[in-house]
């Protein structure tokens, strides 16, 4: 049963990173029929892709559970980190919700750079960063594209590259790499958001 979940939740991640949201509710749907009721019931990452496909969609988000859910997780484990930003940071952006958003990728970003793994920190960089710029919070938005550029490595770079040529004003030669669908559209909105009128399509 742990098997099915965990290749179960990497599948659906690989949906989930492409925007296939009804393909991964698909999947999860199956792999609780594989396991059960109860079991998929208590598992903790089903729980959390549940509430990521409300908030991908535009639904409410009530972070009091998903947050109650980790805190079986360790303080410093990325997963937290990515629920944080992926579902709750995103759930309240989504609904407008600024303040609780800022708050809530402040903590997913706290959370990475605890977790020291380069992949996380640039997922939770990239996402609060694209926050900031979308309130007009500027200042905010460099802060988070400077800690982004100090954290990139050579294992990052590809995930990274093209959000920062956008952020700095490289847009026309922002080659994609292995983003995530959505970062790649952050950045392309953002340089679209910062290039002058006459270099707007």
């Amino acid at each position: 049963n742990q098997l099915t979940v965990s290749v179960g939740i990497f599948l659906c991640n690989t949906y989930f990173n492409l925007g296939m949201l009804d393909a991964t509710e698909a999947l999860l749907n199956e792999v609780c029929e594989r396991i059960g009721k109860e079991l998929a019931q208590s598992s903790l990452p089903i729980a959390v892709w549940r509430l990521g496909l409300d908030a991908a969609r535009g639904g409410p988000v009530n972070a009091i559970p998903v947050e109650a859910a980790l805190g079986m997780v360790p303080e410093n484990d990325g997963y937290r980190a990515v629920v944080l930003y992926e579902i709750i940071a995103r759930g309240f952006r989504l609904r407008g919700e600024r303040e609780a958003e800022r708050s809530a990728s402040a903590g997913a970003l706290d959370v990475a750079l605890a977790s020291r793994l380069p992949h996380v920190i640039g997922l939770c960089a990239i996402d609060a960063a694209f926050g900031a710029w979308l309130a007009g919070e500027d200042a905010l938005f460099s802060d988070f594209l400077a800690l982004l550029e100090e954290h990139v490595t050579a294992s990052t770079v590809m995930t990274t590259r093209h959000f920062l040529a956008c952020a700095r004003g490289l847009g026309k030669a922002a080659e994609p790499g292995f983003e995530k669908v959505w970062f790649r559209a952050y950045g392309w909105l953002v340089a679209l958001g910062n290039a002058h009128r006459s270099e707007r399509p």
